[in-house]
C-alpha cells in the first residue's frame, strides 16, 4: 500500500470516529410515538409554530423573562400554545427523564417535513438562561406519522447533554424551546414536554417516548467506515 493510500485510510478512520462522537450531542430523535389526547391544551405545550401565509418554513421560540413567557417569530401566543412550564410542574427531576414531543398537523398529501433546528433552553426564576442544548442535527420526518392528538416524534437529550444539564434541573427553573421547521404545508406544529419517568418509560410508544436514541443513518455509516479503516490498518501492520 502506498504512503498516500495509507494516509487516506488513516484519515477516513479518524473522520468516521470523530463524526460519530460529535453526533452524540444535543437533542436527538428517540423515535415516533403514539399519543392519545395530545391536542392543544391537553398537554404541557411549550412551543407552537405555524407557517405564515403560503410559506413552508416556520421558526420561532419561547423564552422566560423572569416575569412572563415571551414568543418570537412564528410562535403562536397564549398559555395553551406557547409557554415555559417549570420543571416542578412537569414532575421532571432529572434531564434523563425529560422528553420533547413534536406533534404536527399536516395535510393528507404531505409526505415529510424537516426539523432543521431544535434547542432546549432552561431559565432560572429570574430569567437567566442556565442551559442551552448543543446544535441540532436536522431530521426529516415521515408525514404519515403526524397529527395532533394521535402521534408525535420524541426527542431527548443525549448522554453528554444529560451530564451537562444536571446542574440546571431545579424545580423552579423553567424550560423554553426554539425551533425551525421546513417543508411544512399545514400546521400548527406543537412541541410539548413529557416526564418520561412519570409516564412509565419503556419504548417509543404510548405515553412516554423512547428510552433509547436512534442513531442517524449517516452516523452509523460513517462510524462503520471508520472502524473498517482501522481494521484494514491493523491487518496491514500485522502483515
Amino acid at each position: 500500500m502506498t504512503k498516500l493510500t495509507f494516509r487516506m485510510t488513516r484519515t477516513l478512520a479518524a473522520i468516521g470516529l470523530a463524526v460519530a462522537a460529535s453526533s452524540s450531542h444535543a437533542l436527538i430523535l428517540a423515535g415516533p410515538g403514539d399519543f392519545q389526547g395530545t391536542g392543544l391544551g391537553a398537554v404541557n405545550t411549550v412551543l407552537t409554530l405555524t407557517s405564515p401565509a403560503n410559506t413552508t418554513s416556520e421558526t420561532g421560540s419561547v423564552t422566560w423573562t423572569g416575569t412572563t413567557a415571551t414568543t418570537s417569530g412564528n410562535a403562536l401566543t397564549g398559555a395553551s400554545q406557547s409557554n415555559t412550564p417549570t420543571l416542578g410542574s412537569l414532575g421532571v427531576t432529572s434531564p434523563s427523564s425529560l422528553r420533547i414531543v413534536l406533534n404536527a398537523a399536516e395535510p393528507a398529501n404531505a409526505t415529510s417535513l424537516t426539523v432543521s433546528s431544535l434547542a432546549l433552553n432552561i431559565f432560572s426564576p429570574t430569567g437567566t438562561n442556565v442551559f442551552t442544548s448543543d446544535p441540532f442535527a436536522a431530521r426529516t420526518l415521515n408525514a404519515a406519522d403526524l397529527g395532533i392528538g394521535s402521534a408525535g416524534f420524541v426527542f431527548q437529550l443525549s448522554a453528554a447533554e444529560i451530564a451537562r444539564a444536571n446542574g440546571a434541573f431545579s424545580a423552579n427553573n423553567r424550560i423554553g424551546l426554539s425551533a425551525t421547521i421546513n417543508d411544512a404545508t399545514g400546521g400548527p406544529e406543537t412541541f410539548f414536554a413529557v416526564n418520561f419517568a412519570g409516564a412509565g418509560g419503556g419504548g417509543t410508544g404510548t405515553g412516554g417516548g423512547g428510552g433509547n436514541a436512534v442513531p442517524e443513518p449517516s452516523t452509523v455509516a460513517i462510524f462503520g467506515l471508520g472502524l473498517a479503516a482501522l481494521g484494514f490498518m491493523r491487518r496491514r501492520n500485522k502483515a
